[in-house]
């Protein structure tokens, strides 16, 4: 038996012919196949090679062939490492080929230098002959196989390659060289299909205001298509091309996208796509809109005429409220009330009132908006002893030589003006309100 080993690790040197052997990696269900494939009838004695991945590690080997190729059962069964520590052959040729342990993992004290570090590591080097009875070509190994599974701790990009220090990929006839070719692949382990954690929520926005879709997925090499119903769900198409984030945000929700239904699509490289569902609904409420009408000026004693308020949108009334101390008739709520002064507000002479609407629905706010009142104070004039009294709230005190002007300003607001009374040329006054 030991001649056997011998003969597998012998290269051959003698060569006329040159055959290509394709040696490959293929994703099956998540685990790394190392497969072969002779392209000219070629028939390969032993594989040594050395698979590595660009991130995880290789945390299992399985689907291997065990022992003689014979017919029935053909393939690449013989590891030289592993038959050397682990079998035992009884008598015969008869040996148990089931051993816990006989695996192609090449022992890495036997080349320290030249063999990859083995299982929960990032490569491995694998070693796999082939014994068949020469004369009996259906004991032969196939063309093509499959030579074991490599188990990965997280998608990678799983490469193949020669061993050469272990001999490669050795034909086994002393005709033929062998020109291997190699090809890796991705490969991506069972649990890193994409999966919906979080399903978009459905939104109420006020019109104008952006409208945030989002979704929570997990998965490996992820994308996203949102797209949109505007048929009450019974057809959905992309939005665009730039709607593939795991966010989407309609910058100006609009009424007319009121009911409209969304859903996104999410792809992986690790499994098939999902949708979302159910559907997320947008909502779009009307803003409010408030008018408190034209400014007005009003004598002190009197109350203003009706307001002008009016309120639009989603709103559904109003209140007023005032920067002074007065009161609203019959009250607040109603929209064209009158506002009564109160004695403050005349000694200031001006007040602002404003309407804010109400009813309209969440999330829209309240529309504002102000009206001035001017407010013209009584004036009081008193004439005693050759000295002029005059007595007023709020604007300025102007004086003219004639009733026509032209006017001039004291520089006396809303106070008390006094002035001695001598013979001369009349004087006029009045009070200038803003």
């Amino acid at each position: 038996m030991k001649k056997c080993l011998v003969l597998l690790n012998v290269c051959l040197l003698a060569s006329s012919t040159r055959s290509a052997v394709h040696v490959f990696v293929q994703d099956s269900n998540g685990a790394a196949a190392i497969k072969y494939e002779c392209t000219a009838g070629e028939v390969v004695r032993s594989f040594a090679l050395d698979v590595s991945l660009d991130k995880g590690r290789v945390v299992g080997i399985t689907n291997f062939f065990r022992g003689i190729s014979k017919v029935g059962a053909q393939g690449y069964g013989i590891f030289p490492a592993a038959f050397r520590d682990y079998i035992t052959v009884s008598s015969g040729t008869n040996a148990n080929w089931t051993v816990s342990g006989y695996t192609p993992l090449a022992v890495v004290a036997d080349s320290p230098g030249n063999t990859l570090p083995g299982l929960n590591s990032n490569g491995v080097t694998l070693e796999l002959g082939g014994l068949w009875d020469a004369a009996t070509p259906a004991t032969f190994p196939p063309a093509a196989g499959t030579l074991c599974l490599l188990q990965v701790s997280e998608p990678a990009q799983v490469s193949v390659a020669a061993n050469a220090t272990r001999g490669g990929v050795v034909s086994a006839s002393s005709g033929v060289s062998i020109t291997p070719t190699f090809a890796g692949a991705l490969v991506i382990p069972p649990g890193h299909a994409p999966a919906i954690t979080n399903q978009p929520a459905s939104l109420t926005v006020c019109a104008g205001s952006p409208a945030v879709f989002r979704v929570g997925a997990t998965g490996w090499g992820l994308t996203y298509q949102w797209q949109v119903s505007g048929a009450g769900g019974t057809a959905f198409t992309n939005i665009s091309a730039t709607a593939t984030n795991a966010n989407y945000t309609n910058l100006l929700a609009t009424l007319a996208d009121d009911g409209n239904q969304y859903q996104v699509t999410v792809g992986g490289a690790g499994g098939p796509s999902v949708t979302s569902a159910p559907p997320a609904v947008l909502s779009v409420n009307a803003p409010a809109t408030a008018s408190a009408g034209s400014n007005q000026t009003i004598c002190a004693g009197s109350s203003t005429a009706g307001l002008g308020g009016s309120v639009g949108g989603g709103a559904t009334g109003g209140t007023w409220s005032s920067s002074g101390t007065g009161t609203f008739a019959p009250n607040a709520t109603t929209l064209n009330a009158t506002y009564n002064p109160s004695a403050a507000d005349i000694a200031v002479g001006t007040v602002t009132l404003t309407l804010s609407s109400t009813g309209q629905l969440a999330p829209c706010g309240a529309a504002t908006a102000q009206v001035a009142l001017i407010i013209r104070g009584p004036v009081g004039i008193q004439l005693a002893k050759e000295v002029i009294t005059i007595s007023f709230a709020g604007g300025e005190l102007e004086t003219a030589p004639a009733v026509e002007g032209p006017w001039t300003g004291t520089g006396n607001r809303s106070g008390t003006y006094t002035n001695s009374v001598t013979e001369g040329p009349a004087r006029f006054y009045r009070v200038h309100y803003p």
